[in-house]
């Protein structure tokens, strides 16, 4: 869902939840949208208190880690890592489109990396 970054929004929402707390987050400008800008309002968003309905009310495993809501996929993508030793890890994704490349790319452990933006 794309939406141009001049319009803005306004009204009244109602629906199954009408005491439910939207909060928006921009996070895309003219240039473009940025995975910096995008994590970032993820860092906000938890700063925020934004935690779901409950503690672990909603919980999903990878790929859908950042759902707050429900959410599913009716269909898997078979994907493969091939470490630089040769073994496969099999898996899915959800991008069905064509390989992105056969560079090897490093894999970073996320605890060796500093929660700093």
């Amino acid at each position: 869902y794309q939406m141009h970054p001049q319009i803005q929004v306004s009204g009244i929402a109602k629906g199954m939840a009408p005491k439910a707390r939207l909060a928006t987050y921009k996070v895309c400008s003219m240039s473009g949208c940025y995975d910096f800008d995008i994590l970032s309002a993820f860092d906000t968003a938890v700063e925020d208190g934004n935690e779901g309905p409950g503690e672990l009310a909603i919980t999903n495993l990878s790929p859908w880690v950042t759902t707050v809501g429900a959410g599913t996929l009716d269909r898997d993508f078979p994907a493969n890592i091939i470490l630089g030793n040769g073994k496969i890890v099999r898996g899915v994704s959800l991008y069905s489109g064509k390989a992105l490349g056969s560079d090897l790319v490093p894999l970073i452990y996320a605890g060796d990396i500093s929660v700093g933006n």
